[in-house]
Order: C-alpha cells, then sequence, then structure tokens
C-alpha cells in the first residue's frame, strides 16, 4: 500500500487498483475494491467503471483514412463519447490535447473495421501508434491512454519531446503487447 487513497471513500489503494471513469470532467478515478464494485453494479449516470482490457487489432487504415478523421499526428487514441460524438487525444508536454473527429469519417472507418463496431463509450478506445515502423493498433480500455498520455507529459524535454519520450512510447507499447489477449 502506497499513499494513494479511493478518491471516492479514502480507504488507501494498492498499487494496483480499480479505476471509474467521470463523465462530466472526462478524468480516470483512483477507486478501492468496494467503490469500483458498487460503480460497476449500478447505472450511474456519472461513473462508469473501466475494466482494464488490451486487444491487439490488425486495421487497415491507410494515410488517406487516417488524414479524414482529422488526426495529425502518429500517436492518438480515439473514441466515442456517450453523447455519440467521437474524439481523437494526442499525447504531448500537456498531456492529452483533444479534438472532435469528423463523424462521417468516423463512420465510415467502423463500418470496415468490425473491431471497433462496439467500442464501448467512454471507456474503450482505439490506440494508434504511426510513429515509427509498421503501425500497431490496439482496442484497449481508456486508462491505458492516459496512462500513456500522462507517461509521454512526464518525460517530454524541449521542441520534439527528446530521446526519453520516444523510449518511454516504445517501452510502453512493448508492454501493451505483453498484455494484449
Amino acid at each position: 500500500m502506497g499513499d494513494e487513497r479511493c478518491e471516492l471513500c479514502a480507504l488507501p489503494l494498492a498499487s494496483e487498483h480499480p479505476h471509474l471513469f467521470e463523465r462530466d470532467q472526462r478524468t480516470i478515478v483512483c477507486t478501492c475494491d468496494a467503490c469500483a464494485m458498487l460503480f460497476g453494479m449500478i447505472d450511474s449516470q456519472r461513473y462508469c467503471r473501466i475494466r482494464p482490457s488490451v486487444r491487439r487489432v490488425a486495421l487497415s487504415i491507410d494515410d488517406v483514412t487516417w488524414s479524414a478523421l482529422g488526426v495529425p499526428v502518429g500517436l492518438a487514441f480515439l473514441y466515442q463519447v456517450s453523447n455519440g460524438d467521437v474524439l481523437a487525444a494526442y499525447p504531448g508536454p500537456a498531456g492529452a490535447a483533444v479534438a472532435m473527429v469528423d463523424r462521417g469519417a468516423w463512420e465510415s472507418v467502423i463500418a470496415h473495421h468490425p473491431p471497433l463496431q462496439d467500442l464501448e463509450p467512454d471507456i474503450e478506445a482505439w490506440l494508434v501508434n504511426r510513429i515509427a515502423g509498421e503501425p500497431v493498433q490496439y482496442r484497449v480500455s481508456i486508462d491505458h491512454c492516459y496512462r500513456l498520455a500522462g507517461l509521454v507529459r512526464s518525460r517530454w524535454r524541449g521542441i520534439g519531446g527528446g530521446p526519453a519520450v520516444a523510449e518511454a512510447i516504445v517501452e510502453f507499447f512493448r508492454r501493451l503487447e505483453e498484455q494484449a489477449a
């Protein structure tokens, strides 16, 4: 047990603990097992339980399709929010910058790629790394995406991020691959 506490009831947390997604603020909430279980069983308008998941997906997304989504960078996660909008988030020096995705472009992508058709709004994302080499893509719980955004933010140096952020991204995806189902 560390110094971290449940953000709902203040019980001490283990280093590995459950998370909830707070819809209004679009933030991850660290919780104890009991609070996570409670919000996993009730229909809450404010919180939804994040069930950690990692699945590698092999989707054929060319540069034209990627560009149509309006994503200007090679590292991003895209997810649908509960109101139906689709957002793209780009990890960077200030955390995750968020932009709206063209709904028509999104619908075209999911129509051609069944692994993305049933992403759970707010808590599952399509994580794409097109930075170097062959693109890698995952269907993941949103907590992995915010972990990546925090990692990039904490390691970023200078204008381009520097070697520490590049190494951290490589290590993040190596570990993600180990977890992939």
